[in-house]
């Protein structure tokens, strides 16, 4: 129960960065993102994003795993 209830806190923090990374990327294209020393490319915001979804794939493959193996699922050949 406790790795389950770790495993959705870490898909929501995922959600969380997903939504900030659009929040700024929605911010540079209207060009409001220039002040507070904001030096963020496209480019940056675009590999952030990139980033997050490949953290959600590994979250989502370890998950799956866990899942098999506590269910038994992964004895089979």
């Amino acid at each position: 129960a406790g790795e389950r209830r770790g495993v959705r806190a870490a898909y929501r923090q995922l959600r969380g960065l997903a939504v900030n990374a659009n929040q700024i990327a929605y911010a540079l294209n209207r060009g409001v993102l220039t002040g507070a020393g904001a030096e963020l490319t496209k480019a940056e915001v675009k590999a952030l994003r990139q980033d997050v979804a490949k953290l959600r794939m590994a979250l989502s493959v370890y998950a799956e795993g866990r899942f098999q193996f506590q269910s038994g699922e992964d004895d089979q050949p």
